[in-house]
């Protein structure tokens, strides 16, 4: 079993909860959070042990000038495991249902998602706003689901 550290876990749950609020605000509230984060954290630092004892094998069958040269090579091959564990182990996607689940959760979301609307209807013809707001509020607005995340990523919404 390996040792869950503070920080390590703060760092997944940081992750997470930038990349999938959905997902994230799902474990919270199921109260499975703390418990994928420490099993997040096991996977990830045995990849990274397993990454660096295959580059760290590398570096002990090359001959290096001096003493320094060796553990400067060693050094670079921990650092670059821990990179390419964490670079593997910190992406996270919420699933189309956790991503309206969290819109549809979030007031600040629900504010900003009218206020978007707003800016988008201004934008279209008045003839066309019926057929517009028809779609706007059908069920397949989920297929509008990457432009709506995109639209609220931008400052100007």
């Amino acid at each position: 079993m390996v040792l869950n550290t503070p920080r390590q876990l703060r760092m997944i749950e940081q992750a997470m909860k930038d990349r999938a609020p959905g997902m994230y605000q799902e474990l919270k509230e199921s109260g499975m959070l703390q418990r994928v984060l420490e099993d997040h954290n096991e996977a990830m630092v045995e990849a990274f042990l397993e990454e660096a004892d295959a580059l760290a094998s590398v570096v002990m069958n090359k001959q290096y000038s001096s003493h320094t040269e060796y553990e400067q090579a060693l050094t670079l091959a921990g650092n670059t495991a821990w990179e390419r564990a964490m670079a593997t182990w910190l992406e996270f996607e919420d699933t189309e249902e956790q991503k309206l689940a969290y819109i549809n959760g979030s007031p600040e979301i629900q504010r900003r998602l009218e206020r978007a609307y707003q800016k988008w209807m201004d934008g279209v013809d008045p003839e066309h706003r019926e057929e517009f707001q028809e779609f706007w509020d059908c069920e397949q607005k989920q297929t509008e689901l990457n432009w709506i995340l995109e639209e609220l990523s931008r400052d100007d919404c």
